[in-house]
């Protein structure tokens, strides 16, 4: 291939790399640090990491869904309360 056609390619490529992880990262960004949640069920704290991408790509079209990724009150495997889930949001 010639010159002008690779940088014409590596021009378009980053600005449609920009173009997409922009609005992604603004969306997954909320969802990334872990959350204190008071749990409804136990009446005890937990610390709730959430499902970053799914939360926001429900996000980019209604309101998030969330679910758990992990959750200081159970074990590996375990979902958690999506009543609990609603205090992360």
């Amino acid at each position: 291939m010639s010159t002008p056609i690779l940088l014409t390619l590596a021009v378009a490529t980053v600005a449609l790399l920009y173009t997409v992880a922009g609005p992604i990262l603004m969306f997954v960004q909320p969802y990334l640090r872990p959350r204190t949640v008071r749990c409804p069920t136990q009446r005890v704290d937990a610390e709730v990491r959430i499902n970053a991408l799914g939360a926001a790509l429900s996000r980019a079209y209604s309101a998030p869904h969330l679910t758990a990724k992990r959750c200081t009150l159970l074990g590996p495997g375990k979902r958690c309360d999506s009543a609990c889930l609603k205090g992360a949001a």
